[in-house]
């Protein structure tokens, strides 16, 4: 029962009250009982012994003779509410105005509040009177003469029912509010942890539920507490996440099954005719074995990219870099798609010069960015176009010089609003769906790579007009190569 957060929610907020309940409860009556109650009748006492007192100033007989103390007695009994006894000061009674204490009259009365009032102190206590027949408060106060000695002593009983009644009221208002008090917060604490449980319930649920692709995957309602509003954010934006993971997932796997099966299809076709005897015409049979080459190069790109794209989903990239001559391997790639781009009757050009150019990179990283790019530009462009790869140096005040690489087309172009999205991971322009080709990857890795390297990779280009990418990467001129080498 204590597991649920409700029960302990409830808990958290009635417990305390009971608790202090308890405590205060107890105090409040006491503090009832004897400081309002017996606090006042105590004062009210004083004034009657006050009354007493100026009366027996005027005849001193009332504290030595009964018959003055019984007539003092008589005449202002019926104005007080308390049994009244008057002693001399050796605490004999005198008189009394109850009948029964009649027999009692003459006799040196033993209690300890008069044995208080005989030491000249005012002394009072509440206890049963088997006189009364009741629990009374006791009081006894020594009257003093003019030079200070004790000539008598004044006793007043009050019943402690008669004093308790006002209070009665009071006691009842204090249990009713407490009442009132406990249910409140009962009520009050349910709603409150039903309005809090309410929302971590369906996100347990949810939670539970929760997997790759599953329908029941829906969106939380934002509601309830900060922080449960916070965690139903974080969930909503976890489900969105998954649901393009998802899309995404179904989307790479499409793109991967249509691109394995373009090259195996045209590789099954090139074969087949190989066996049929296309390979006795010389140069069909060239033509043949270049496309399935390319066809060979392009699935080795495919694979190269999807392991990349495992690499960088599962872990950090790792760039083992050293210093290469960047120009050579620029150079290397143009003659590997040389082939390739004369089958489709574009011309490469690639304006880089012997000289070498060093740089501090991974070769194999860098290869994949310039194989991505010479990709890209091939696989959008029409028949009869062009490919230019040049290689520069730039200077820009006092930061590190970079080497740059255009690679510019003369394809369909790309639009401004999209210079960015072309480097998301499995976007395709929606201008070029109808191509078959590509699984919207290359160029997304591609970027990846160049960040890696401390470099960019960017895109200037309009419709119709064709497209330039500009890969920088720093030269890392302050890096000792004997270091390096070494």
């Amino acid at each position: 029962m204590f597991r649920k957060l409700r029960t302990r929610l409830i808990l958290s907020h009635t417990l305390p009250l009971l608790l202090l309940a308890l405590v205060l409860v107890p105090i409040i009556v006491y503090l009832l009982d004897t400081r309002y109650s017996l606090e006042n009748l105590l004062g009210e006492l004083d004034r009657q012994t006050d009354l007493i007192v100026e009366f027996g100033e005027s005849d001193q007989s009332i504290w030595t003779d009964q018959a003055s103390a019984q007539s003092l007695v008589d005449r202002l009994s019926p104005l007080l509410d308390s049994r009244v006894m008057i002693l001399d000061s050796n605490g004999k009674l005198l008189s009394s105005s109850l009948d029964t204490d009649g027999p009692r009259v003459g006799q040196v009365l033993n209690a300890d509040v008069i044995e208080q009032a005989r030491r000249g102190e005012m002394g009072w206590e509440v206890d049963f009177n088997p006189f009364m027949q009741k629990r009374i408060v006791d009081m006894a106060r020594p009257v003093f003469d003019k030079q200070g000695e004790i000539i008598g002593i004044l006793r007043f009983s009050h019943d402690v029912a008669e004093i308790e009644q006002p209070i009665v009221p009071l006691r009842i208002a204090v249990f009713v509010a407490l009442a009132i008090g406990i249910v409140t917060t009962l009520i009050l604490s349910f709603l409150l942890s039903r309005s809090l449980n309410s929302p971590l319930a369906r996100l347990s649920n949810a939670v539970t539920t929760l997997m790759p692709g599953a329908a029941q995957n829906k969106a939380l309602p934002e509601t309830g507490p900060e922080e449960v509003r916070t965690v139903a954010v974080s969930y909503n934006q976890l489900v969105h996440r998954l649901r393009q993971i998802e899309r995404d997932r179904n989307q790479l796997l499409a793109n991967i099954v249509h691109e394995l099966g373009t090259s195996l299809g045209a590789i099954k076709s090139a074969t087949h005719a190989l066996q049929n005897g296309a390979i006795s015409d010389t140069q069909l049979a060239h033509e043949l074995i270049v496309g399935i080459a390319s066809q060979l190069s392009q699935l080795g790109l495919l694979i190269d990219d999807l392991a990349l794209l495992g690499e960088t989903g599962i872990r950090e990239l790792v760039i083992q870099c050293k210093w290469i001559d960047i120009s050579a391997l620029i150079r290397a790639k143009c003659q590997a798609y040389k082939h390739l781009v004369a089958e489709k009757q574009i011309t490469l050009i690639c304006h880089v010069a012997d000289e070498p150019v060093s740089i501090y990179a991974d070769p194999i990283r860098v290869g994949q960015i310039l194989a991505n790019l010479l990709q890209n530009a091939y696989k959008y462009m029409r028949i009869g176009g062009s490919i230019e790869v040049s290689l520069e140096t730039e200077f820009s005040g006092e930061k590190q010089p970079n080497i740059v690489v255009y690679v510019k087309d003369t394809g369909p172009g790309i639009a401004p609003d999209e210079h960015e999205s072309i480097f998301q991971l499995l976007y395709r322009s929606p201008s070029q769906r109808r191509l078959q080709q590509g699984m919207g990857i290359g160029l997304a890795l591609a970027r990846r790579l160049a960040e890696a390297h401390g470099g960019k990779l960017t895109v200037s280009s309009e419709l119709g007009k064709g497209a330039t990418f500009k890969l920088m990467l720093p030269l890392n001129v302050n890096i000792p190569r004997t270091e390096l080498n070494g």
